[in-house]
């Protein structure tokens, strides 16, 4: 079957979909839960099939609004152009200049030039590094900057594995780097755009400002559990290779040909370090600066970017250069997964499930957690962990609320399940076979540390909820 015919099936079958749920009986959802669980449907499909771009498909809400008025045009539209969307596009901004200076590439030779020949150790601080350079940075900028690092330090090495006799060295540290990347995301709000969706809801469900400190108090244990099972798990895969010739010494020679660090480089990680202390230190100006929330403080200190010379003399970054490093697809997907949310809320369709479920005899809360758990994990390899979040967390806190529990514990839960993304090239998975991950291995070795998610999860869930009621 050609790529152009399996698209067009797939475009067909997303409309059969959307069809069958809007043919769902009156008594089970109103006309406009229908259609808002038909375009969540649709989405969906289109996530996983990608007949077309996320981004293209991100848009839908705004179409389908203007065709059947599900909810508020202005609402569905301020999704678009959030608080958030703006915190992501001042980010972006601060993240163009350490590409522009050359700073993410020294950070991250930085801390690797220190690595060893074993092969493990190797696995052990390509895993540790992807995963903390994550918890303040976009997934997919630690996985595009550390992945072509990877292989070229494979080839300074002269392996086996750039001669194709040994893939496995390869493709072990490319899944360190991608599942570290995916991973560290939610350790901190500022790891992606999945932790902000989530942050959103809780802010509209208790109605009160949420404390980016609180989020990352409240995950940290699950990041640490899932570390330790998903690093436990690649150390234990054998492989032919155990030494790697000479990576130390590339590394040593790679940092030392950037020289001393330039005005460029400085300046721009100052401006990071500006943004990321006034988001984490907002208790102690909430009083004084009640409007200026960590959203306003990115995108503040990223127009402040514009104005500051660099190295030589030269503007540290120009719009130009921010424009092409900007990633308007991702602001997009998010944009697109919050009004997607929105939509199940504003038509009743969430009251509707959860209610649908209450009615059904399930009361367990620990087969409800298994089962948010096993939906996370799969929507986030399926699409990507925003598109997981944004459509999941309306859906538990509904059904949550109906059954008079505390919704807190199982929306944290999920929001780790929402980032157990290892099987499939989708989302930030795509960008090591890029650099010639096999498919097929990280669909294998990707099962199995989905399951191991899957277990450490359970385990924590019953300690969350018992801790938090």
């Amino acid at each position: 079957m050609s790529g152009k015919t399996k698209k067009m099936l797939n475009i067909l079958a997303g409309g059969c979909l959307f069809a069958v749920v809007l043919l769902l009986p009156d008594s089970l959802f109103a006309w406009q839960s229908r259609v808002a669980l038909a375009t969540v449907s649709l989405m969906i499909y289109w996530w996983i099939t990608r007949p077309v771009h996320i981004a293209v498909t991100a848009l839908l809400p705004i179409a389908v609004n203007a065709l059947c008025n599900m909810s508020s045009m202005a609402d569905v539209l301020a999704d678009y152009f959030s608080p958030v969307v703006v915190m992501l596009i001042g980010a972006g901004i601060i993240l163009a200049c350490w590409s522009s200076s050359g700073l993410d590439k020294r950070i991250a030779l930085l801390g690797l030039k220190l690595i060893g020949t074993s092969l493990k150790m190797q696995l052990v601080v390509w895993f540790l590094l992807a995963t903390v350079m994550s918890t303040l940075l976009p997934n997919a900028v630690v996985a595009a900057t550390l992945c072509p690092i990877a292989v070229a330090m494979l080839r300074f090495a002269n392996t086996d594995s750039v001669a194709g006799r040994d893939d496995k060295p390869l493709y072990l540290i490319l899944l360190a780097i991608v599942w570290g990347a995916g991973l560290g995301g939610f350790g901190t709000p500022l790891g992606g755009a999945m932790n902000l969706v989530a942050i959103d809801y809780i802010e509209q469900l208790t109605g009160q400002e949420y404390m980016y400190i609180t989020w990352t108090l409240q995950m940290l244990p699950h990041l640490i559990l899932l570390v330790a099972g998903t690093l436990t798990y690649l150390l234990l895969v054998k492989t032919k290779t155990k030494q790697l010739d000479g990576s130390r010494a590339y590394f040593v020679s790679e940092y030392k040909k950037l020289g001393k660090a330039k005005r460029s480089e400085i300046i721009a990680l100052t401006l990071f370090l500006a943004a990321l202390t006034l988001a984490f230190l907002r208790p102690l100006y909430e009083q004084a600066l009640p409007a200026f929330k960590p959203y306003f403080a990115f995108l503040l200190i990223g127009l402040i970017a514009f104005f500051i010379k660099g190295s030589k003399h030269k503007r540290l970054i120009s719009w130009d250069f921010a424009v092409q490093k900007i990633n308007w697809s991702l602001i997009i997907l998010f944009s697109g997964g919050m009004a997607a949310g929105n939509l199940i809320i504003t038509t009743g369709a969430a009251n509707a499930v959860a209610a649908a479920l209450a009615s059904s005899g399930l009361h367990d809360v620990y087969l409800m957690v298994l089962l948010f758990i096993a939906f996370g994990l799969f929507l986030a390899n399926a699409s990507s962990n925003t598109a997981a979040v944004a459509v999941l967390i309306p859906i538990v806190i509904s059904i949550t609320t109906a059954f008079n529990l505390n919704p807190m514990p199982y929306v944290y839960i999920t929001a780790a399940a929402c980032n157990c993304a290892y099987a499939l090239p989708t989302s930030i998975r795509a960008i090591p076979v890029g650099y010639g991950l096999s498919v097929n291995y990280m669909f294998k070795t990707g099962l199995a540390a989905a399951a191991i998610s899957m277990i450490v999860l359970s385990v924590a869930a019953v300690v969350q909820i018992a801790a938090m009621g």
